[in-house]
Protein backbone atom coordinates (compact mmCIF):
# COMPACT_ATOMS: atom_id res chain seq x y z
CA UNK A 1 0.00 0.00 0.00
CA UNK A 2 1.67 3.26 -1.30
CA UNK A 3 1.52 6.05 1.79
CA UNK A 4 -0.74 9.17 0.80
CA UNK A 5 1.14 12.17 0.01
CA UNK A 6 0.79 15.31 2.40
CA UNK A 7 -1.78 18.15 1.57
CA UNK A 8 -0.21 20.91 -0.47
CA UNK A 9 -1.15 24.45 0.55
CA UNK A 10 -1.67 27.26 -2.08
CA UNK A 11 1.95 27.88 -2.14
CA UNK A 12 3.11 24.65 -2.65
CA UNK A 13 4.04 23.51 0.57
CA UNK A 14 2.99 20.63 2.63
CA UNK A 15 0.43 21.29 5.43
CA UNK A 16 1.17 19.70 8.83
CA UNK A 17 -1.14 17.00 10.16
CA UNK A 18 -3.72 18.66 12.10
CA UNK A 19 -4.10 22.01 10.79
CA UNK A 20 -5.87 23.31 8.12
CA UNK A 21 -4.55 25.14 4.86
CA UNK A 22 -5.00 28.71 6.30
CA UNK A 23 -2.54 27.48 9.05
CA UNK A 24 -5.43 27.14 11.78
CA UNK A 25 -5.43 23.92 13.82
CA UNK A 26 -7.79 21.20 12.46
CA UNK A 27 -10.72 20.31 15.19
CA UNK A 28 -11.45 17.64 14.22
CA UNK A 29 -7.59 16.37 14.80
CA UNK A 30 -7.53 18.30 18.02
CA UNK A 31 -10.88 16.28 19.36
CA UNK A 32 -9.29 13.13 18.05
CA UNK A 33 -5.89 13.54 20.50
CA UNK A 34 -8.01 15.02 23.56
CA UNK A 35 -10.20 11.76 23.12
CA UNK A 36 -6.88 9.79 23.20
CA UNK A 37 -5.00 11.56 26.12
CA UNK A 38 -8.40 10.93 27.94
CA UNK A 39 -8.91 6.94 26.77
CA UNK A 40 -4.96 6.60 27.87
CA UNK A 41 -6.20 8.32 31.30
CA UNK A 42 -8.90 6.29 31.90
CA UNK A 43 -7.03 3.39 31.19
CA UNK A 44 -4.01 4.38 33.37
CA UNK A 45 -7.06 5.25 36.55
CA UNK A 46 -8.19 1.80 36.22
CA UNK A 47 -5.30 0.11 35.61
CA UNK A 48 -4.46 2.08 39.15
CA UNK A 49 -7.91 0.87 40.97
CA UNK A 50 -7.25 -2.35 39.76
CA UNK A 51 -4.16 -2.73 41.78
CA UNK A 52 -5.37 -0.30 44.42
CA UNK A 53 -8.16 -3.16 45.00
CA UNK A 54 -6.21 -6.18 44.60
CA UNK A 55 -3.44 -4.61 47.25
CA UNK A 56 -6.21 -4.39 49.44
CA UNK A 57 -8.16 -7.26 48.96
CA UNK A 58 -4.82 -9.33 50.04
CA UNK A 59 -3.94 -7.18 53.16
CA UNK A 60 -7.68 -8.04 54.16
CA UNK A 61 -7.35 -11.84 53.17
CA UNK A 62 -3.62 -11.93 55.05
CA UNK A 63 -5.34 -10.60 58.00
CA UNK A 64 -8.56 -12.99 58.32
CA UNK A 65 -6.01 -15.40 57.48
CA UNK A 66 -4.03 -14.73 60.55
CA UNK A 67 -7.24 -14.42 62.46
CA UNK A 68 -7.94 -17.61 61.76
CA UNK A 69 -4.85 -19.02 62.58
CA UNK A 70 -5.06 -17.62 66.31
CA UNK A 71 -8.48 -18.89 66.67
CA UNK A 72 -7.19 -22.67 65.27
CA UNK A 73 -3.80 -22.17 68.33
CA UNK A 74 -6.34 -21.09 70.84
CA UNK A 75 -8.17 -24.51 69.78
CA UNK A 76 -5.19 -26.35 70.15
CA UNK A 77 -3.89 -25.26 73.83
CA UNK A 78 -7.97 -25.56 75.01
CA UNK A 79 -7.67 -29.53 73.75
CA UNK A 80 -4.65 -29.85 75.04
CA UNK A 81 -4.88 -28.86 78.15
CA UNK A 82 -8.31 -30.44 78.34
CA UNK A 83 -5.55 -33.96 77.81
CA UNK A 84 -6.51 -34.69 74.15
CA UNK A 85 -3.16 -34.36 72.30
CA UNK A 86 -4.05 -35.90 69.49
CA UNK A 87 -6.84 -33.21 68.35
CA UNK A 88 -4.29 -30.28 69.72
CA UNK A 89 -2.10 -31.67 67.00
CA UNK A 90 -4.50 -31.72 64.43
CA UNK A 91 -6.24 -27.81 65.07
CA UNK A 92 -2.27 -26.79 65.60
CA UNK A 93 -1.66 -28.14 62.25
CA UNK A 94 -4.77 -26.27 60.77
CA UNK A 95 -3.21 -23.24 62.86
CA UNK A 96 -0.19 -23.15 60.84
CA UNK A 97 -1.71 -24.07 57.54
CA UNK A 98 -4.03 -21.03 57.65
CA UNK A 99 -1.11 -18.68 59.03
CA UNK A 100 2.09 -20.48 58.32
CA UNK A 101 4.70 -17.11 59.30
CA UNK A 102 3.13 -16.85 62.81
CA UNK A 103 6.20 -18.05 65.08
CA UNK A 104 3.77 -18.47 68.15
CA UNK A 105 1.52 -20.79 66.28
CA UNK A 106 4.98 -22.82 64.89
CA UNK A 107 6.38 -22.93 68.34
CA UNK A 108 2.31 -24.16 69.38
CA UNK A 109 2.78 -26.87 67.37
CA UNK A 110 6.65 -27.92 67.67
CA UNK A 111 5.60 -27.91 71.73
CA UNK A 112 2.80 -30.17 70.56
CA UNK A 113 4.84 -32.59 68.52
CA UNK A 114 7.54 -32.39 71.33
CA UNK A 115 4.74 -34.15 73.59
CA UNK A 116 3.52 -36.33 71.81
CA UNK A 117 7.54 -37.53 70.90
CA UNK A 118 7.79 -36.28 67.12
CA UNK A 119 10.89 -35.13 67.62
CA UNK A 120 12.05 -34.40 64.19
CA UNK A 121 8.63 -32.39 63.20
CA UNK A 122 9.30 -30.86 66.10
CA UNK A 123 12.80 -29.86 65.41
CA UNK A 124 12.10 -28.57 61.79
CA UNK A 125 9.27 -26.19 63.13
CA UNK A 126 11.57 -24.95 65.53
CA UNK A 127 14.23 -24.41 62.56
CA UNK A 128 11.43 -22.31 60.86
CA UNK A 129 10.60 -20.43 63.33
CA UNK A 130 13.71 -19.51 63.93
CA UNK A 131 14.12 -18.34 60.36
CA UNK A 132 11.16 -16.25 60.54
CA UNK A 133 12.47 -14.66 63.89
CA UNK A 134 16.27 -15.38 64.41
CA UNK A 135 15.90 -13.67 68.08
CA UNK A 136 13.38 -16.28 69.19
CA UNK A 137 15.24 -17.14 72.30
CA UNK A 138 12.28 -20.22 73.05
CA UNK A 139 13.07 -21.69 69.25
CA UNK A 140 16.88 -21.59 69.80
CA UNK A 141 16.75 -23.32 73.17
CA UNK A 142 13.92 -26.21 71.73
CA UNK A 143 16.41 -26.17 69.00
CA UNK A 144 19.44 -27.36 70.69
CA UNK A 145 16.95 -29.33 73.14
CA UNK A 146 16.02 -31.48 70.42
CA UNK A 147 19.34 -31.64 69.35
CA UNK A 148 20.62 -33.68 72.07
CA UNK A 149 17.06 -35.90 72.04
CA UNK A 150 17.85 -36.90 68.24
CA UNK A 151 21.67 -37.48 69.60
CA UNK A 152 23.06 -34.68 67.10
CA UNK A 153 25.09 -32.85 69.76
CA UNK A 154 27.50 -31.53 67.00
CA UNK A 155 24.56 -29.58 65.84
CA UNK A 156 24.08 -28.65 68.94
CA UNK A 157 27.18 -26.92 69.80
CA UNK A 158 27.20 -25.46 66.46
CA UNK A 159 23.98 -23.67 66.97
CA UNK A 160 25.25 -22.56 70.17
CA UNK A 161 29.03 -21.20 68.43
CA UNK A 162 26.50 -19.48 65.51
CA UNK A 163 24.79 -17.83 68.82
CA UNK A 164 27.97 -16.36 70.43
CA UNK A 165 28.85 -14.72 66.82
CA UNK A 166 25.59 -12.85 67.22
CA UNK A 167 25.09 -12.56 70.43
CA UNK A 168 21.46 -13.17 70.52
CA UNK A 169 21.48 -14.88 73.88
CA UNK A 170 23.37 -14.92 77.24
CA UNK A 171 27.26 -15.23 76.58
CA UNK A 172 27.43 -17.49 80.24
CA UNK A 173 24.15 -19.81 79.16
CA UNK A 174 25.56 -20.68 75.72
CA UNK A 175 28.92 -21.65 76.54
CA UNK A 176 27.07 -23.89 79.39
CA UNK A 177 24.78 -25.28 76.61
CA UNK A 178 28.17 -25.93 74.13
CA UNK A 179 29.80 -27.17 76.88
CA UNK A 180 27.16 -29.73 77.59
CA UNK A 181 26.39 -30.61 73.90
CA UNK A 182 30.81 -31.18 73.87
CA UNK A 183 29.90 -33.38 77.08
CA UNK A 184 27.27 -35.31 75.71
CA UNK A 185 28.67 -35.77 72.35
CA UNK A 186 32.53 -37.37 73.81
CA UNK A 187 34.33 -34.60 71.95
CA UNK A 188 36.39 -31.37 72.32
CA UNK A 189 36.31 -32.10 75.92
CA UNK A 190 39.26 -29.24 76.67
CA UNK A 191 37.08 -26.67 75.01
CA UNK A 192 34.22 -27.87 76.42
CA UNK A 193 36.03 -27.32 79.95
CA UNK A 194 37.23 -24.09 78.94
CA UNK A 195 33.73 -22.69 78.12
CA UNK A 196 32.98 -24.11 81.75
CA UNK A 197 35.63 -21.71 83.10
CA UNK A 198 34.73 -18.94 81.16
CA UNK A 199 30.66 -19.03 81.83
CA UNK A 200 31.84 -19.15 85.68
CA UNK A 201 33.82 -16.35 85.53
CA UNK A 202 30.85 -14.56 83.56
CA UNK A 203 28.03 -16.35 86.03
CA UNK A 204 26.97 -13.60 88.78
CA UNK A 205 27.31 -16.70 91.28
CA UNK A 206 30.92 -16.50 90.56
CA UNK A 207 32.11 -14.28 92.74
CA UNK A 208 30.69 -15.74 96.36
CA UNK A 209 31.24 -19.01 94.61
CA UNK A 210 34.67 -18.44 94.87
CA UNK A 211 34.37 -16.53 98.24
CA UNK A 212 32.86 -19.61 99.60
CA UNK A 213 35.69 -21.79 97.98
CA UNK A 214 38.48 -19.52 99.59
CA UNK A 215 36.52 -19.09 103.54
CA UNK A 216 38.99 -20.08 106.12
CA UNK A 217 36.47 -19.72 109.42
CA UNK A 218 32.76 -19.99 109.69
CA UNK A 219 32.13 -16.62 110.12
CA UNK A 220 33.16 -15.80 105.69
CA UNK A 221 31.27 -19.05 104.90
CA UNK A 222 27.97 -17.74 106.36
CA UNK A 223 28.50 -14.56 104.87
CA UNK A 224 28.91 -16.05 101.39
CA UNK A 225 25.98 -18.41 101.61
CA UNK A 226 23.77 -15.44 102.55
CA UNK A 227 24.95 -13.81 99.69
CA UNK A 228 24.52 -16.59 97.10
CA UNK A 229 20.97 -16.96 98.55
CA UNK A 230 20.71 -13.13 98.04
CA UNK A 231 21.55 -13.35 94.33
CA UNK A 232 19.36 -16.30 93.68
CA UNK A 233 16.45 -15.11 95.35
CA UNK A 234 16.60 -11.90 93.60
CA UNK A 235 17.52 -13.59 90.12
CA UNK A 236 15.36 -16.90 90.00
CA UNK A 237 12.49 -15.72 88.52
CA UNK A 238 10.80 -19.84 88.00
CA UNK A 239 11.69 -22.79 89.49
CA UNK A 240 10.98 -25.92 87.89
CA UNK A 241 9.57 -28.38 89.71
CA UNK A 242 11.23 -31.51 87.38
CA UNK A 243 9.45 -34.33 89.90
CA UNK A 244 5.98 -33.07 88.71
CA UNK A 245 5.28 -33.11 85.09
CA UNK A 246 5.12 -30.16 83.26
CA UNK A 247 4.32 -27.92 86.43
CA UNK A 248 6.64 -24.89 88.14
CA UNK A 249 6.60 -22.57 90.37
CA UNK A 250 6.70 -19.02 89.38
CA UNK A 251 7.17 -15.82 91.83
CA UNK A 252 3.84 -13.98 92.33
CA UNK A 253 5.54 -10.53 90.57
CA UNK A 254 6.35 -12.25 87.02
CA UNK A 255 3.58 -11.44 84.49
CA UNK A 256 3.69 -14.50 81.55
CA UNK A 257 1.96 -13.79 78.15
CA UNK A 258 -2.32 -13.84 78.19
CA UNK A 259 -2.29 -17.28 76.35
CA UNK A 260 -1.14 -20.26 78.53
CA UNK A 261 2.11 -21.21 77.81
CA UNK A 262 2.84 -25.05 77.14
CA UNK A 263 6.01 -25.44 78.10
CA UNK A 264 7.97 -23.86 81.03
CA UNK A 265 9.62 -20.82 78.76
CA UNK A 266 6.81 -20.69 75.84
CA UNK A 267 6.62 -16.90 75.37
CA UNK A 268 9.41 -16.35 77.58
CA UNK A 269 9.48 -12.61 75.72
CA UNK A 270 6.96 -11.65 76.42
CA UNK A 271 7.37 -12.09 80.43
CA UNK A 272 7.25 -9.22 82.24
CA UNK A 273 8.71 -8.32 85.71
CA UNK A 274 7.62 -5.92 88.57
CA UNK A 275 9.92 -4.73 91.32
CA UNK A 276 10.27 -6.91 93.85
CA UNK A 277 14.05 -6.73 96.13
CA UNK A 278 12.42 -6.94 99.16
CA UNK A 279 9.78 -9.19 97.85
CA UNK A 280 9.31 -12.02 100.58
CA UNK A 281 9.55 -15.45 99.37
CA UNK A 282 6.10 -16.99 97.85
Amino acid sequence: MRPTAPKLDKDGFPIPQGFDEAGLEDPTASRAATMRRVRWVLRMALVAGLLGYAWVHFEVGKHISNEIGLHFGQEARRLYLHNDLPRALEAADRAVRWSPKNVDLLMTRAELKYLNKDYEGSLADAKQAIILSPQDLHAHRMQRQLFHLLARHREAATAATELLAHGIEDEAELLNSRAYSRALGDFELEDAERDIEKALKLATLAGPLRQLADSATFAEARAALFEIQRVVHEQTLVLPLWQLNEYAARRTRVTMSATPPLSLYQFVAQWRTTAGVNEPLP
